[in-house]
């Protein structure tokens, strides 16, 4: 028994190495690709490599080679989707604060709220989507906004795991240094996962009749 525990203890501290060297990789690429280039395919690749462990398709021992070729791979496809989220990220801030200061009224604010919720939504889902599928760039968007209206429950437990992710940051700041994009990541990547392989089964279903 004590030798089960020890192994799954080991195993828990080698999943969260991995997640700290994931973190530093995300770092390191971003500020190679100077901030603004770097940041959208340094989490595009971040999503890949855990997709592969989660999947079992990837040792840790590689994950900086995974990191870099993923990377590469799709550098300028994911700069013009971070693009698009950041124009829209943007849009809608100063959409908000514009009709805030304006006094809005009750139903602008509970607008703004439901497309600040179907946004986040979005984001939620962008990444896992994006490096599970191999689709045209502007349905990914599309793609993310249904897989999160159809599975509202994930959704759901999502924003509240998102949510208690930014307390603990906020409590402890030091954790960010190590997993401020692993952890959320992993955490999204693992619910991702879980609807995508029931889309696959529901597809498998639907073929053998």
């Amino acid at each position: 028994m004590w030798r089960s525990i020890g192994d799954g203890f080991y195993q828990l501290c080698e999943r969260f190495m991995a997640l700290a060297i994931l973190n530093g990789l995300w770092f390191g690429f971003t500020i190679l690709g100077l901030g603004v280039f770097g940041w959208a395919p340094a989490t595009y690749a971040t999503f890949s490599v855990i997709r592969k462990q989660q999947m079992k398709k990837e040792a840790d021992g590689k994950i900086f080679k995974t990191f870099f070729q993923e990377y590469k791979k799709e550098f300028f496809r994911a700069n013009i989707l971070g693009a698009i989220l950041l124009l829209a990220a943007f849009s809608l801030y100063f959409s908000a604060g514009a009709f805030i200061t304006m006094d809005s009224s009750i139903l602008i604010r509970g607008i703004l709220l439901v497309v600040a919720f179907l946004f986040s939504m979005i984001l939620i889902y962008i990444f896992p989507v994006f490096s599970h599928f191999q689709i045209p760039l502007l349905k990914y968007i599309r793609y993310s906004f249904l897989l999160g209206l159809a599975n509202l429950h994930y959704t759901i437990i999502l924003f509240g795991l998102m949510i208690s992710i930014i307390v603990l940051f906020g409590a402890i700041p030091v954790v960010m240094v190590f997993f401020l994009i692993s952890l959320p990541a992993s955490i999204m990547m693992f619910f991702s996962m879980r609807i995508f392989n029931k889309i696959q089964l529901e597809n498998e279903q639907v073929v053998n009749g």
